[in-house]
Formats: C-alpha cells, structure tokens, sequence
C-alpha cells in the first residue's frame, strides 16, 4: 500500500474539516496534467508550483518540494497521479515533527504579534491544562490593560491561579509571578507577553530578557516557548516566525484562524524553516476549539487531492 492510501485508509483522532474548509491546497490541474502525460512531465512541475504558490506555500519550500519528486522519479518513475501524491505526501510528512511530551510540572512562554489569538489560546490552554493540572497565568502584556482584563476573565472561567501586578516591566512581573507559582506548586505556568512587533529589534531584545528570566526567578524547569501564528498573515508569517524564533529559541508552533484563509500551505514553510514541532492548532472560536496537533489528519485535510 502506497504512502497516499495508507494515509486516507486511517481515521485520524481530531478532524480538521471545519478548520481547513477553505485551506487547502487544491492539485486540481496537477491532476489533469498527470492524466494526460503518464510522466513526470514539466507541465505537471509547473502545475503543482502554481497550486502551492497560490496556497502560500512559498518559493523555497515549493522548490524543495518539485526537488524531491524529481530525485523520487529518477529512482522510482511517476507514472499516474496516485504515485504523484505518494511522493508528494511523504515529502509533507519529513517536513512535520512529533510534539515533545511536557512533563507534569513546566512552563508555556507564549509569543507572538498582536491579533494572532495569542491571549485566547492562553486561555484555551489554561481551560484544556486545568481539568488534570494546577494552572497558573501570568500576565506580562503591561502595555495592553486590556489584554489582562481579558486572561483575568479566562482564568476565572476556567477557575485557575491569575498573577499581574501594576509595575511597567514585564520581566519584573514574570518573576514575581513564578516565585508565587513556585510557592503554591503550581503545575503548569503559562505566561503571556507583549504583542511585539517583529521589526523593532529593542522589543525583540526584551522578550529574550523575559525568556532567560523564567529559570532565574523559578529554578530548574521544563519550558517551552510557544509561538503563535495567524495563517491570515500569509508569508509575513514566516517572517514573523524567523525573526521571534531568533529572539526566543520557539520550541513550538500554535497555528491560528486557519478557517479564515484559503492559504493553508503556509504552515510548511513555517516548519520547515524552524525545524520545530506544532504543539496546537486552532479548529474555531469555541473553549474547547483548539486540538493538538495531529499530523495525519492535518495532511488528509490540506491536500485537495481530487480522487
């Protein structure tokens, strides 16, 4: 069985339908270009570029992508599109990592730009993590009072710990919040952080000062840093992803608002480029409406493949 079968032959654990319904990436006219050369031919190429390009996908990661069909079928020729696909799966399938088990105690450093739906996946988080584990959410967005009025608001909802305090600087707060998790044994911490524009380097600076505080200020535990991203953004997105990644070693991708593009494809030159894992995606606005992230169901989803 090749590689496309035994991916559509499992029923993946969480559905991507509602999420994806406008986001794939659709092979369409790779399809009637495959029916009518029987080969690997270049209008087959320049189909399947078009349809990634059109899906956000990107120059270097479409590249990469027709690199491996080609070195695929100088070994193993493609011949009709149910062989195009397998390839075109597997290569999918090298660019996705398996998300770390987090153990019972750690830290969720969460970043990402204003808009994303970062303060809501905290609290998403926060509601999911509560139901086994004590939680607690730090606010360290101190330029947006309204962003705390609203993780205040999630943490009540999901009756978890909630820390902030009046002062300006937002490392001061994460410190002081983490002595206080430390004190109450709290399980999981989940920190938020400002918004920050990716091209203003001394904001970027910041967020690497709150990051390298967390073990100071608690002692040793596991951290992750989540960051989340809105695949709206298209290929600002990836700029968004590289330039946050430099300044707080991403561990983890949260991938947002995918029901509302037709783009989908961003999401592989994302990885691609961090070489992380996604931790989460968000399936729509509900409590309950971000899932881990589950790989096979996610490919089923993002390709149209027409069959």
């Amino acid at each position: 069985m090749g590689f496309f079968k035994n991916l559509f032959s499992k029923k993946p654990k969480i559905s991507y339908e509602k999420a994806l319904n406008r986001s794939h990436v659709s092979l369409f006219s790779v399809k009637e270009a495959m029916d009518k050369h029987h080969i690997l031919h270049q209008d087959v190429l320049e189909a399947l570029e078009d349809a990634l390009l059109l899906s956000d996908v990107g120059i270097d990661t479409s590249t990469d992508m027709i690199e491996y069909l080609i070195e695929n079928n100088k070994k193993t020729p493609i011949c009709d599109y149910e062989s195009l696909l397998d390839v075109v799966y597997q290569y999918v399938d090298t660019l996705f990592m398996d998300a770390a088990n987090l153990p019972h105690k750690h830290v969720i450093f969460v970043v990402g730009v204003n808009g994303v739906g970062k303060t809501t996946t905290i609290g998403k988080l926060a509601h999911q993590k509560s139901k086994d584990q004590k939680v607690m959410i730090i606010a360290a967005d101190t330029f947006r009072a309204a962003a705390i009025d609203q993780l205040r608001v999630w943490a009540e909802k999901s009756d978890v710990l909630f820390y902030t305090n009046p002062s300006k600087d937002p490392s001061s707060v994460i410190f002081d919040g983490l002595k206080l998790a430390k004190e109450k044994d709290v399980d999981v911490i989940l920190i938020d952080t400002a918004g920050r524009l990716q091209n203003k380097q001394h904001l970027m600076a910041e967020l690497t000062k709150m990051r390298q505080m967390i073990p100071k200020a608690y002692g040793t535990i596991d951290i992750r840093t989540y960051l989340v991203l809105d695949a709206t953004t298209g290929q600002n997105g990836v700029s968004q992803a590289k330039l946050f990644h430099e300044a707080t070693e991403v561990t983890d991708l949260v991938i947002t608002k995918l029901d509302g593009t037709s783009k989908g494809g961003i999401v592989l030159p994302i990885v691609s480029l961090l070489k992380v894992p996604i931790a989460y995606i968000g399936i729509g606005e509900g409590i309950d409406d971000l899932a881990l992230f589950d790989k096979e169901a996610f490919m089923q989803q993002l390709i149209d493949h027409g069959v």
